[in-house]
Formats: structure tokens, C-alpha cells, sequence
């Protein structure tokens, strides 16, 4: 039978059923669509959770293999530097060493310069190169702390003026050498206080050298005790006294040393 051929209650009845079944089909669609949406996050989830942890593991495989790298780099560095510091401590080096500043045996007199020998030598094991040398006399108060703090200072202001340097040959190991020093003409006033002791006679000597580990200085320094009767006799500076140290700052040489006065 037709559908236009149905009677109305019987039209009402089909048209309500038509619409419970179509209610119950979307109603197991809508489920089945909340299964499946269920069903991909926790596939989603599970995926996360995998690629999470295959990054996790990753990242310690990546850490765990920096850090074993940082060891084998420190343990080369290491060996490294042992390496050179063994090739450094086994190279020949030279040494040189002032062992006295010995004034002329003279009269000390106004307008006449004092004369010095300074004996040196060269106790190491490699020739020293490039020697160049400063060596300059001060009168002032002995063993006077501002005294030798001020004549240091201007021994440095000299050793870096152009001119200050006097070029000396090469030195050898195991020799013992020596150079000479006059120094400028005393003055009266001068040597009035070094008469009545309120001042002394000082020596500062200095010694550059290369050699195969780098550049070298080596200074020397001391006061006479009674410069008017005994020449043999010093004391040594409170400071200043320093053996083959490194040179850490550019040196300006000349040909021939320029003995300022510097009283």
C-alpha cells in the first residue's frame, strides 16, 4: 500500500517511526563518530607519549655522547699542555745573573765620574741572545724605602727611553763576563752628603736577554755602607733584586747607552 493511500493515523505512525529510526541512526553515528574521535586521541596520546620518549632518548644519547667527547677533549688538552710544558721545561735556556757591581778604587772627588765594573755570567745551559744593559748610580738616603722606591721608578722611566739600552755580544753558557760603567761627575753638594753619611752611593743593573724560551730580565741592585773608605762593602736594596723573570712589556733599545744624572 502507498503511502498516499494510508490513512492519516497510519501516515502519523510511519512518519514517527521514519523519524526514531533516522534518531537512532545518528544517534549510533554520533557515537560511533565520539569512538573514533576517542579511539585517535588516544592514538595521538600514544604516539606523544612514543616520540617523546624516543626524543628523551635522543637527547641523553646526544648528552652522553658530549660529554664523553668533553673527556676526551679535557684528556687531550691535558696531554696537551703536559706535553708542552714538558717540551718547555726540557729546553735549554740561559740565565744571566749579575754576582757584583765593584766601584774603581779611587778617591771620591766633585766633577769626577765614578767608575764601576759589574761582573755577570751565564750559569744556564743555552747562549743568551740580544743582551742589552742598563746600569745607572743614584745618591741617596741607605736602605731608605721612598729613596730606593723613587730611584726604581726612575730607572724604569730610563730603561724604556729610547737610547736607555746599551747592546752587549752574546753571552755563553757557563762564562763569566763583566762590562763597564762611569757614571755622571759628582757634584759638590753631592759629595758633601755621602762625606757626612746622610747619603750612599747606589747601583741599579739590569740584563735583557733572549733565548729559546722567550725574553728575560734580571736586575741587581745595592747601596755602599761607607762609600768614602771601603768599596767592597754594600747592602741590597730592599726591592728591585729580581733573576731571570719574564719581560713583559716591548723594549726600546739604542746603540749606545745615555747615563742621564739622576741624583
Amino acid at each position: 500500500m502507498a503511502f498516499r493511500d494510508m490513512h492519516s493515523t497510519h501516515k502519523l505512525l510511519a512518519t514517527v517511526a521514519i523519524f526514531a529510526l533516522m534518531g537512532i541512526e545518528l544517534s549510533d553515528i554520533r557515537a560511533d563518530r565520539i569512538e573514533s574521535d576517542s579511539e585517535q586521541a588516544a592514538e595521538r596520546e600514544r604516539a606523544e607519549r612514543n616520540f617523546a620518549r624516543i626524543a628523551a632518548g635522543i637527547n641523553q644519547s646526544i648528552q652522553e655522547g658530549q660529554r664523553q667527547f668533553d673527556i676526551t677533549t679535557s684528556g687531550l688538552r691535558r696531554s696537551l699542555e703536559t706535553e708542552q710544558a714538558t717540551l718547555y721545561n726540557t729546553l735549554s735556556r740561559a740565565s744571566l745573573i749579575v754576582r757584583t757591581i765593584t766601584p774603581e778604587p779611587m778617591p771620591l772627588r766633585a766633577g769626577v765620574p765614578v767608575a764601576f765594573s759589574i761582573h755577570y755570567e751565564n750559569p744556564g745551559d743555552d747562549t743568551a741572545q740580544n743582551v742589552r744593559t742598563q746600569v745607572r748610580m743614584y745618591v741617596k738616603r741607605l736602605d731608605h724605602t721612598d729613596d730606593e722606591n723613587e730611584m726604581h721608578a726612575d730607572f724604569e722611566r730610563e730603561w724604556h727611553r729610547p737610547g736607555g739600552q746599551r747592546p752587549s755580544g752574546p753571552a755563553v753558557p757557563k762564562t763569566k763576563l763583566l762590562f763597564g760603567f762611569s757614571s755622571p761627575p759628582l757634584m759638590q753638594d753631592q759629595l758633601i752628603s755621602v762625606r757626612n753619611h746622610t747619603k750612599t752611593l747606589y747601583m741599579l743593573t739590569r740584563i735583557a736577554w733572549t733565548d729559546r724560551t722567550g725574553r728575560w730580565l734580571s736586575d741587581a741592585c745595592s747601596g755602599l755602607v761607607n762609600p768614602t773608605r771601603d768599596f767592597t762593602c754594600a747592602h741590597p736594596c730592599k726591592t728591585g733584586i729580581r733573576s731571570r723573570y719574564p719581560d713583559r712589556k716591548k723594549q726600546s733599545g739604542g746603540n749606545q747607552a745615555v747615563m742621564a744624572r739622576s741624583w
